[in-house]
């Protein structure tokens, strides 16, 4: 039973170097502290930078058409504020991020792959007699145009109790990556971006560097079990 164990034990050990893994959480808030913002702001262009627990995050501003499938199409200035970033495109343009003529969306660039946990909104609207709330658009990168955004699925609610918005529990499934867009398409959706926090994706090993901890291991069971008999 004992040789039983050992083995088992080198076997999971092995698998559980080779599975996918992720730091805790990080959150980075995307108010008006803690980051390097470039661009001169205002109609002109802007965008800012935050780093965290080893992490580099850029937040950039752009518009998307609400076609079928929808698709990030232009740039825009982000702006920061105390309870969170907006757009600001200057007349006439609000500084939320809005649907007001023409979608806005902020673009978030991660240096390392991440999984999206949260995001936390401020600026936001529940139900109404002429508004069902506010929603966001979702965008991840596109796997076969790498720096490209393309549209995950559907609006999602954040008016009530799912701000923070938490990814994986409303969509069903983990968004990892590098690249993600939240947007805003209708005229009555407008927010502000408080927060996101993600998790630190920790590559897998791969098998190949991972087999000879396996061997080694079959070959300690196999020199503790010849010293047995030796006693």
């Amino acid at each position: 039973m004992k040789k039983i164990i050992g083995l088992f034990a080198a076997v999971t050990a092995m698998a559980g170097v080779a599975n996918a893994a992720f730091a805790p959480p990080t959150t980075f808030y995307t108010t008006s502290t803690g980051f390097s913002y470039y661009g001169s702001g205002g109609s002109q262009s802007g965008y800012q930078e935050y780093t965290r627990d080893g992490l580099t995050l850029t937040v950039k501003g752009a518009t998307y058409d609400d076609g079928s499938p929808q698709a990030i199409n232009g740039g825009a200035p982000t702006q920061v504020w105390s309870n969170g970033t907006g757009i600001d495109r200057g007349w006439r343009d609000g500084h939320q991020v809005d649907g007001d003529r023409t979608n806005e969306a902020v673009v978030l660039k991660f240096d390392h792959k991440v999984k999206l946990v949260s995001a936390k909104f401020t600026y936001v609207n529940g139900p109404s007699w002429s508004s069902d709330g506010d929603d966001i658009d979702i965008f991840v990168e596109d796997p076969n145009d790498l720096g490209s955004l393309v549209y995950d699925s559907g609006e999602w609610d954040i008016h009530s109790g799912n701000n923070p918005f938490a990814f994986e529990d409303q969509l069903g499934y983990a968004l990892i990556g590098n690249l993600f867009a939240l947007g805003a398409d209708g005229n009555n959706d407008g927010w502000k971006l408080k927060a996101i926090t993600v998790a630190k994706h920790i590559p897998e090993v791969p098998l190949p560097a991972a087999l000879p901890l396996f061997i080694a291991g079959l070959g300690a069971l196999g020199l503790a079990k010849r010293r047995r008999k030796a006693a």
